[in-house]
């Protein structure tokens, strides 16, 4: 039986701390190839495999058949078709055709006609109707007239929606008689666009004048604000808020809330001044209005009740004060409607 020959094995890993002999043969069962030692280089050198699969960055131009290496400065390597390499320079670089998209020589490269659609640039695809347009800093994008190119001079809003600016149009922008009753579309000409009404553009009798435009009467009634004030002494002078009743009446009317402003002179510190609306002795609020720490002005409360019938009683009171400034000189004015 023939006689076998091992040599000594180990994983790339082992290699790498592994200094043979001097003229040493090793198997690195990693890579699966031998690899010569010189009892001087750690790990040794590893041979190349037939198929090169082991090498990595180390084959060159010299490692080559080529054969007119190393060639000069700014050459190509190029084959004659039969295997045979040779360093050349580049072959007609200016004067060499091209094609696809392009037409001419390299010197003079054209684009070919109807070769740039929504593919080749570097865009977003748009809707329908969309025009192509710039963001000012050098990129494309697709933007839709009617909704997203804006106008400006005497016209505001988008192409789409067009307004004349309040303002912009007087005798030199009108023509004699260009403006007729035919020509203005049923209740478009609103109190924005009518700019001033002079004597003499009105003729005939005048209509019956709405007397809630001059009381700002709605459908809650008429407005009916009620004073209340806390913190001053007999000589109206500001002095501190205290936690008390400061004022109470019986409504004469049926009517409604509709919230409450205030001010307090002097500020108070350390915690806020909260007050209170009472009707027949229940808040009619679910949250009070109050002068934060450090406010004069008042903080609205949210109201849970929003109405009052004659007869009812409603009481005014500081529920809490400041607790290192109290406040002083404070002004509570509950708006209603009657």
């Amino acid at each position: 039986m023939a006689k076998q020959v091992q040599f000594r094995r180990g994983t790339t890993v082992e290699h790498n701390t592994f200094t043979g002999e001097d003229g040493e043969l090793s198997v690195d069962s990693t890579k699966d190839t031998l690899v010569v030692h010189d009892n001087t280089t750690v790990g040794g050198h590893p041979l190349a495999r037939e198929d090169m699969s082991n090498v990595s960055n180390t084959v060159g131009a010299s490692q080559l058949n080529i054969t007119n290496s190393p060639g000069q400065a700014g050459q190509v390597i190029q084959t004659n078709g039969a295997g045979v390499l040779s360093f050349v320079s580049f072959p007609g670089a200016s004067n060499e055709t091209i094609g696809g998209d392009l037409t001419g020589t390299i010197a003079n490269a054209q684009i070919n006609s109807n070769t740039i659609n929504i593919n080749e640039l570097n865009v977003p695809d748009g809707t329908t109707g969309s025009v192509l347009t710039t963001n000012g800093s050098g990129t494309l994008i697709f933007k839709n007239p009617s909704t997203e190119i804006e106008v400006g001079g005497d016209l505001t809003g988008f192409l789409g929606n067009l307004q004349l600016s309040v303002g912009v149009v007087g005798q030199t922008e009108l023509a004699t008689d260009s403006i007729s009753t035919i020509k203005i579309v049923d209740a478009n000409v609103t109190d924005a666009k009518i700019d001033t009404v002079s004597a003499s553009k009105l003729t005939g009798a005048l209509p019956a004048i709405d007397g809630s435009a001059l009381t700002n009467i709605n459908a809650d009634g008429l407005p009916y604000d009620i004073s209340f004030i806390a913190g001053f002494d007999t000589a109206t002078l500001p002095v501190d808020v205290v936690v008390q009743i400061y004022g109470e009446m019986v409504m004469a009317r049926t009517g409604s809330f509709d919230g409450e402003v205030g001010f307090v002179s002097t500020v108070s510190a350390g915690q806020p001044i909260i007050c209170d609306v009472e009707k027949n002795g229940t808040s009619i609020y679910s949250s009070k209005p109050a002068f934060a720490s450090g406010a004069s002005t008042l903080t609205a409360g949210t109201l849970t009740t929003n109405s009052f019938v004659s007869g009812d009683r409603i009481t005014f009171k500081v529920i809490q004060i400041g607790n290192t400034t109290a406040g002083r000189g404070l002004r509570f004015m509950l708006k209603t409607r009657v």
